[in-house]
């Protein structure tokens, strides 16, 4: 098998820098300050000198460790042309919300299991199925918040407990 190289563009003037097209650079756009942005020459920005490529597309500005997309073509020496992305805080608000849903989930399966416990040492008799059943939504609930290999259960069971009934699965 070949191995193959990629082409390498390289400019016939030593002593100039070679031009691309911003497309096919890889890699993250950065400027160091937001009024960068405002600088970015219009070569950079789009190759149609329309600027319907560069709407949308994303600058990472240093100081402010945020992300900037390019919303107005007309206004893009401006601040009015640019706008904040609130991707990564969304990002992290669910990241928050997942973590607060797992937490109470958590709490909720330890209660249960408590109960179920002390009714199992009290000397009640539960039926199997319905064991099985709490066992399986333990289960599930434990994969998903990864705390499985934790308790170090190992349960099986076909039965699901909903509405305070135990079903078949």
């Amino acid at each position: 098998m070949a191995l193959i190289y990629p082409d390498k563009i390289k400019t016939n003037n030593p002593a100039a820098y070679s031009i691309i097209d911003l497309k096919e650079a890889a890699g993250a756009k950065t400027v160091a300050k937001k009024s960068d942005l405002y600088a970015l020459p219009d070569a950079a920005l789009s190759s149609d000198k329309q600027g319907a490529d560069a709407l949308g597309t994303l600058y990472y500005v240093q100081d402010e460790k945020e992300f900037y997309y390019l919303a107005d073509w007309a206004k893009r020496k401006t601040a009015d042309g640019w706008r904040r992305t609130s991707q990564l805080d969304s990002v992290a608000g669910l990241v928050a919300a997942e973590r607060e849903r797992a937490e109470k989930a958590e709490a909720a399966l330890e209660t249960v299991l408590a109960k179920l416990s002390a009714t199992l040492q009290s000397g009640v008799y539960l039926p199997s199925n319905f064991i099985n059943g709490v066992q399986h939504y333990a289960k599930q609930t434990l994969v998903w918040s990864d705390k499985m290999n934790a308790w170090g259960a190992e349960w099986s069971g076909d039965y699901i407990i909903e509405d305070g009934t135990y079903k078949e699965v």
